[in-house]
């Protein structure tokens, strides 16, 4: 009998690991399709809620919010910048702290959990990183008098940061004025979409 309660004590518990490890795979997964903003939502209904909460707590429109992401990660929550090659094949040191959704820095995010106190929040959540791009984001706003709905704009802050951006130095990068013309892009087309998406539609998707 003492061997039948072990075996099943055993299968409960890695039943229960299973479990979670298949949870963990299912909600850091990337969506099939992230230039649809609406088959998004449909597939990660806990993603329309969360960016709604922050675009409500910060200001900052959704389709803004999304699009941040969407150019820093492609949803992916723990990409990482690539290692540097040392003598063209020995991987090396990252260039940067960035990691998860957001793609935060470590003194960045310091900076965010300072603030809002949420001692919890982790980069490869997406509730914590969308939440994360509003505060940076409402900051530029407050700051630098940028309008929320300017995400060419503030993608620019995001990307350089507050006093970079009021250096005007990131005029002369033709990398970085491109990536923020394709925020803005990007943002126009969730624009359209998100009126059309079920999420808005019906209650239960909240």
């Amino acid at each position: 009998m003492a061997r039948k309660l072990w075996w099943q004590l055993v299968f409960g518990v890695a039943f229960i690991a299973a479990l979670t490890a298949f949870a963990g795979c299912v909600s850091t997964s990337t969506p099939s399709n992230i230039s649809n903003l609406c088959q998004m939502f449909d597939e990660k209904r806990s993603w329309y809620r969360a960016a709604s909460r922050s675009e409500k707590r910060w200001g900052i429109p959704v389709p803004v919010l999304m699009a941040v992401i969407y150019r820093e990660s492609s949803f992916r929550a723990t990409v990482r910048p690539p290692r540097k090659k040392i003598l063209g094949f020995i991987p090396g040191r990252r260039p940067s702290t960035s990691i998860g959704y957001s793609q935060a820095k470590d003194e960045t995010w310091g900076d965010y959990i300072n603030a809002t106190k949420n001692r919890s929040a982790s980069r490869t959540n997406f509730a914590d990183s969308v939440d994360f791009v509003g505060w940076y984001l409402r900051r530029a706003v407050d700051h630098l008098g940028i309008a929320p709905s300017n995400a060419e704009a503030l993608y620019v802050t995001y990307h350089v940061g507050l006093n970079g951006y009021q250096t005007g130095s990131w005029r002369n990068s033709t990398a970085i004025k491109s990536a923020a013309a394709k925020v803005k892009q990007q943002t126009q087309l969730y624009e359209r979409q998100l009126p059309t998406c079920r999420v808005t539609k019906r209650r239960w998707f909240r």
